[in-house]
C-alpha cells in the first residue's frame, strides 16, 4: 500500500524518537523530513554524485518552509549533485574575507589584548597554507 502524500500538517505530527530518523516524502524521491530526538524537524535530500559518493544536504527547516518549496530546492539540489557541482551554490566569500570580518566583529570590538597575536596566529599557520592575502 503507497504512503499518503506528505502534507505540512503531516510533518507537525511526527514525534521525536530515541534516535535520529528520517522520513520519506513519498511524492520525491530521495527527499526526506529529518526529525531528531529533541524534536527538531528538517527537510533533507539524498544524492549521488557522479564519483558514486552519496551527499546528504539539508534543504531548509521544517518551521519556516512549507513542504511545496521544500520540494522545488531539493529537485534543484538534487540536479546539481547527480551533475558534480556542490549542492548550494557557493557565497562567493573567500575565507580571508570570513576571518577578517571576525576580526573586526570578536577581536577588534571586544578590545581584546591578544589581537596582534590572534592575527599572527591566523598569518602564520592559516592564511599561508592557504596561499590567501593576509588580514588587512
Amino acid at each position: 500500500m503507497a504512503r499518503k502524500s506528505l502534507t505540512d500538517k503531516g510533518i507537525a505530527a511526527l514525534k521525536p524518537r530515541a534516535a535520529r530518523y528520517s522520513y520519506p516524502d513519498p511524492q520525491l524521491a530521495s527527499h526526506y523530513v529529518r526529525v531528531t530526538p529533541n524534536g527538531a524537524k528538517s527537510f533533507c535530500c539524498v544524492a549521488r554524485n557522479p564519483d558514486g559518493k552519496q551527499i546528504w544536504t539539508t534543504v531548509g527547516d521544517c518551521e519556516v518552509m512549507p513542504i511545496e518549496e521544500a520540494r522545488l530546492r531539493a529537485r534543484e539540489m538534487l540536479q546539481r549533485v547527480r551533475d558534480g557541482l556542490p549542492a548550494v551554490e557557493p557565497r562567493g566569500e573567500t575565507f580571508g574575507a570570513v576571518a577578517a570580518n571576525w576580526t573586526k566583529r570578536h577581536v577588534e570590538a571586544k578590545g581584546l589584548r591578544s589581537h596582534k597575536q590572534i592575527g599572527r596566529l591566523l598569518c602564520v599557520h592559516v592564511f599561508e597554507a592557504l596561499g590567501e592575502p593576509a588580514i588587512p
